[in-house]
């Protein structure tokens, strides 16, 4: 299983919120599987299954951006966690994020704060000759700060988005 660099096609959901974004990037991969699985599930566990460095770096940003007001999900307790798949499978709003489109492959998700717009996706289509699995991002810039913040974590968000894709791929084998 090799993770590309890909692109936004006209055919995914996300594709219809490309017009503002200032940065966009897709990864994605091709294997084979015999689980089911949903990109609503996908999703859920790309925010709550962690590893340990994973929400290690997630509790430094946090604690980093708290004096700038930024808001953040705190999705470390249970509770919380269920709210969150609750959100992603009913496609409603959970603190700062929402799901703002969703189909039987895709499912888009909105991260939105008073510096930037982030939308991440991911498309997950099985059929009988392979399994395709793409993450999207795109992120609109509101403003200079937004732009700053970015570029410090996108290094970190690299890592963590192809890490996503290798635990799900895994688990999916």
């Amino acid at each position: 299983m090799k993770i590309i660099k890909s692109t936004i096609e006209t055919t995914d959901l996300v594709y219809n919120f490309l017009s503002s974004a200032d940065y966009k990037e897709a990864f994605e991969c091709e294997f084979f599987s015999n689980k089911e699985t949903t990109p609503d599930d996908l999703m859920i566990d790309f925010w709550t299954d962690n590893p340990s460095w994973i929400n290690a770096l997630f509790k430094i940003r946090n604690i980093l951006v708290r004096p700038l007001g930024l808001r953040h999900p705190d999705d470390t307790e249970d509770k919380k966690k269920e709210s969150l798949k609750h959100s992603i499978k009913e496609g409603k709003e959970y603190e700062i994020m929402s799901i703002p489109a969703k189909s039987d492959k895709e499912t888009v998700m909105c991260l939105t704060d008073s510096h930037l717009t982030a939308y991440i996706a991911v498309y997950y289509d099985k059929n009988q000759n392979a399994t395709k699995l793409k993450v999207s991002t795109l992120v609109q810039f509101h403003k200079f700060f937004g732009r700053i913040y970015f570029y410090m974590i996108s290094p970190f968000h690299y890592f963590i988005v192809k890490s996503k894709i290798k635990q799900a791929v895994k688990k999916l084998e």
